[in-house]
């Protein structure tokens, strides 16, 4: 279920990302996180507590996305078992497959990224 949060969160980060829109302090951590290039702006305890928000989010990869889609289709009660509302397998299956093509495209911004540093 967390897994399926990280998943949102790590499209709707990249999809900014990509298109050079402005990215809230939370969102460039968890981007920087992606790129490897994880930060912490503050020597403090606010300092902590944003390293602790970068380790929280799950480093999304497509291995990942794949036994997370695995899972759900083997449990796919699970919405119904925990009482929550919402949870389509089409929902499911959509945030999946735009997991997996955000992937795609982050691995491809990071390479020109990292092309146009050296």
């Amino acid at each position: 279920m967390y897994r399926l949060k990280d998943f949102d969160a790590f499209c709707q980060v990249a999809q900014k990302a990509i298109e050079g829109k402005q990215l809230l302090p939370h969102e460039e951590m968890y981007f920087n996180g992606f790129m490897n290039k994880a930060q912490v702006t503050q020597k403090s305890l606010q300092g902590l507590f944003q390293r602790q928000n970068i380790d929280a989010h799950s480093f999304v990869t497509k291995n990942t996305v794949r036994r997370i889609q695995k899972l759900y289709l083997n449990n796919q009660d699970v919405f119904e078992y925990y009482q929550i509302d919402g949870g389509s397998e089409a929902d499911v299956l959509d945030l999946i497959s735009r997991t997996l093509y955000w992937i795609r495209r982050m691995k491809t911004y990071k390479a020109n990224v990292l092309a146009q540093q050296k």
